[in-house]
């Protein structure tokens, strides 16, 4: 499971999402006999956003996930992943740092800074594991880095400087920049004890080929294409651990945590790592809803 340590601005999963506030009861009655996700209707689905305006209900495992990716409310802004600075070599004599001044969220476009636009994905669908205990969610995600910001450096000083984007259109920073279309994919399995391990995956080839690299200055080819490729890495790599946070944030519980989970960001952690499985949050054994969960800060 790809995890990597964020700071204080690191990782917005929905834009926006604060404290909830009061809840007010559900907005239908589940049906007496709900024992098919297709009895339930949306307005059911415990999410994010549904906490956030103020209501929170039972929902089912493969509605709440689905939602995700899927179902989010119209106009809600793009989910948002930050990056601290990396320094490394991609070949000898020849170093290199991503996000020199890490990440800027209020720069236009933003620096550092990965967007998803979650309502927007298509074609999302759940596939549940045999016995319900996980499943597989895969959706095409609208995702945009505009610009990580590049240096390159040899002994006699800085030889280059620019940036490497991920983008619809192949544009650098500076100019008009669409998102790119990403197949990914998160799979999730919960133990028979209720821990929650999530892995997301993005499509390769898309990425590459959503791949621009934005550098100028006396940088050889071979260097270029090996940060080209240095970066795309860390962008999956910080992608992919967003996508798995947003799935936790839907199916994970808070605290009061149990024997051996922590409060770790809202969510409970096995053994208090910030890279260990989630508890999840309980279900129903006869009718398998979700139960309500409290709202994530």
């Amino acid at each position: 499971m790809v995890k990597l340590a964020f700071g204080a601005l690191a990782l917005a999963v929905l834009a926006g999402a604060a404290a909830c506030g009061s809840r007010s009861p559900d907005p239908a009655p589940l049906p007496a006999a709900c024992v098919t996700a297709e009895d339930c209707g949306d307005d059911n689905a415990c999410t994010v956003e549904t906490c956030m305006g103020g209501v929170c209900s039972s929902a089912y495992l493969e509605r709440t996930a689905t939602v995700l990716l899927g179902a989010g409310p119209a106009g809600t802004d793009a989910a948002m992943f930050t990056m601290a600075a990396t320094s490394g070599s991609v070949i000898p004599r020849t170093t290199h740092t991503f996000c020199p001044d890490g990440a800027d969220p209020a720069t236009d476009p933003p620096t550092c800074v990965g967007e998803l636009d979650l309502p927007s994905a298509a074609g999302a669908a759940f596939t549940p594991a045999a016995g319900g205990a996980g499943g597989t969610l895969v959706a095409v995600v609208p995702t945009r880095f505009a610009s990580l910001v590049t240096q390159v450096f040899q002994t006699s000083g800085t030889i280059g400087s620019g940036s490497i984007a991920v983008v619809g259109n192949g544009a650098c920073a500076g100019s008009a920049q669409t998102y790119a279309s990403l197949p990914v994919q998160v799979a999730f399995t919960i133990s028979e004890g209720g821990e929650l391990d999530a892995t997301a995956s993005v499509d390769v080839v898309s990425l590459a080929n959503a791949t621009v690299e934005c550098i100028s200055g006396n940088v050889a080819g071979q260097v270029r294409v090996q940060l080209e490729a240095a970066g795309r890495s860390l962008i999956r790599a910080s992608l992919q651990a967003s996508l798995e946070l947003a799935l936790e944030r839907q199916l994970c519980a808070g605290p009061p945590c149990p024997p051996g989970f922590s409060d770790l960001g809202g969510l409970c952690r096995k053994g208090g790592a910030a890279s260990a499985p989630c508890m999840a949050r309980p279900r129903d054994p006869k009718t398998h809803l979700l139960e309500p969960a409290a709202c994530v800060p």
